[in-house]
Order: C-alpha cells, then structure tokens, then sequence
C-alpha cells in the first residue's frame, strides 16, 4: 500500500503553522476541594426521559457512525436494553451519544434517556465532546481475558448457564474477528543462541553489510537509525517495506510497525513513496498505526501469489 510522503507540500499548497498547547495530566488524587466540587456536580446530575424530537443533533460532531455500527448498536439495545444515556446541553443538543440517537431513530423510539450537562462553557462543551470520542480509543484488549469472555459466553461452562442466546456480534465482534482471537498464536522456537548456532555455520550476523552488485543488504534493525544512516548516501524517493511481524501479538505488531515507518519516513526523501507489503487481515491495523506518520495512503495493490497463505476459515493468495 502507497502512502506519499508530503507530496501537498511540492505541489504548492500553503502550508499552516497551527501551535497546540497540551498540558501534561495532573498525577495523584483530588483535592478536598475537587473532590467537593465533583460530588457536587454528580449530585446535581438527573437523569431524565424526554421525547426523542426534541433531541438535536451537534453541527459540530467530528465522529461518524457507519451503518453498520448503528445497526450492531440497535440490536445491542432490544436485546439488553438503552442503558447508556444521551448526553446534552441545556438545548438539549447531543455533546455524547450521537450512535445511541441514531440507534434509537433506528428502532423507532418515542422516548430516550438523558443527561443534561449545565456546568460547562461553550468551549468545555466541545472539549468534552471531543474527549468522549477520543479516549476511549486510548485503551488496549487483555487477548487473554478476551478470549475468556467469548468461550464462556459463546460455551458456557459447567455450573454457569445463560437464559438468553448469546449473540456475539451485538458486541461488535464478527465471526472472522472471533476465529482470530480464539486461534491460538503459532509456537515460537525455543532454545539459547548457543543451542541454535550449532545447528549451521554462521553466515551473517548483526551489522554485516552486503553489496550484491548496485544492491546493499545491511543485517540489522529497522528499527534503529543507525540501520539507515550506514549504508544511505541520498535520502531514497522510494521505500518497499515487508516487516517480519506476523507471529507476535496484534498489539505489538502495530507498535514496531509504527516504529519502523517512523524511522522509514525520518529517512526517505521529500515526496519519496512507502510501499507498504501486509497480509491482508493486517490491513486495517496497519493503516491505523501508519496513517498517523505518513497520511492517507495514495492506492492499493493486490499481490495474487501462487502460494497460499494458512487460513482459519479459508486459505488466502493475498
């Protein structure tokens, strides 16, 4: 996959100088007087059910909710019910829950439940709005305890039962999703470096650099500066990148990802090209973790190999 590395800039767009402050976060516990004013505030807060038409939608919501996510949702709230209210300001225009409004739209609702926030400015207003959709993204999944979660609900064990068909999907799980999280990851090699030396002759090791004609093939880790700087003399206009990750977890996968295509675009010349290779289940958390440090890409290939690629429900070429 193509990403262009500020290409906009050669082409003469004007470029803005934008300074963001950003505060670190404050370490310990409230004090007394936080602490008073929050429970005031919490006191303060009722909920209440009022007619879904008078519920408007924010001008200023940056969040899009695809069909798909609204449908999920729905069939979340006639199975286990609306227990998440919408949050609003005091002309009842939505600062959080712009999927649930959709959802209950969707399901034909008469009523929902809210929340309205009073103690904000204009400006918290859409600070808090912009917090509830952005921190929640900030977390990780325990696999472990994932995997956990969707055995028992999926197969309850002895002494457990459910009156209720489990539905895994209302979850936001599909059926793909699960098999992966389920599949157990592939056994890694055992065995001291002296143990596995012994094995062959030794032909390379960490730091040899190669020339195979007007080719360099340096031995070493992509993810150090020092990789590149030995053996670039110009910076490169074009970068192929296939990076060996595929038996470690999702998480750290995407970390040295990101590290790599960090270290990538330090190196690679002004409008220089990445062609990134992936598996294509990896396509989507690929892009999350590079998009941020080379933009949108530009186009997408599709590489048919002759091979296939092992498969828990079927065997990709791609």
């Amino acid at each position: 996959m193509p990403f262009a590395h500020d290409v906009d800039s050669l082409l003469g767009e004007e470029e803005v100088d934008v300074a963001v402050r950003v505060r670190k976060p404050k370490a310990g516990a409230l004090s007394a007087e936080e602490a008073a004013r929050l429970s005031a505030l919490m006191k303060d807060a009722k909920l209440e059910r009022v007619p879904l038409g008078v519920v408007q939608p924010n001008p200023r919501n940056a969040k899009r909710h695809p069909r798909k996510q609204i449908d999920l949702l729905s069939e979340s709230i006639r199975q286990l019910g609306f227990n998440v209210p919408i949050i609003v300001d005091e002309a009842n225009v939505i600062l959080a829950g712009h999927a649930r409004y959709a959802a209950a739209r969707k399901l034909g609702f008469s009523e929902v439940p809210i929340i309205r926030l009073t103690h904000l400015s204009a400006e918290e207003q859409r600070l808090f709005a912009l917090a509830d959709n952005k921190l929640p993204e900030l977390g990780s999944w325990d696999f472990d305890q994932l995997k956990t979660e969707i055995l028992e609900l999926s197969d309850p064990p002895a002494g457990l039962s459910f009156d209720m068909a489990i539905d895994m999907a209302i979850a936001g799980f599909d059926t793909v999703e699960i098999d992966e999280i389920l599949t157990p990851a592939p056994e890694r090699r055992s065995g001291t470096a002296s143990e596995l030396a012994g094995a062959s002759p030794v032909v390379t090791a960490p730091g040899d650099i190669w020339e195979l004609d007007h080719h360099i093939l340096h031995c070493n880790s992509p993810l150090e500066s020092g990789s590149y700087e030995k053996i670039l003399g110009a910076d490169p206009v074009v970068a192929f990148v296939d990076p060996p990750f595929d038996e470690l977890s999702s998480e750290q996968r995407l970390t040295l990802v990101k590290a790599a295509g960090e270290q990538i675009h330090s190196n690679l010349a002004l409008g220089g090209v990445v062609y990134w290779f992936m598996a294509w289940p990896h396509l989507g958390g690929t892009l999350s973790a590079l998009e941020p440090v080379f933009g949108a890409p530009r186009e997408m290939a599709v590489w048919v190999k002759s091979g296939v690629r092992e498969g828990t429900l079927y065997q990709s070429r791609h």
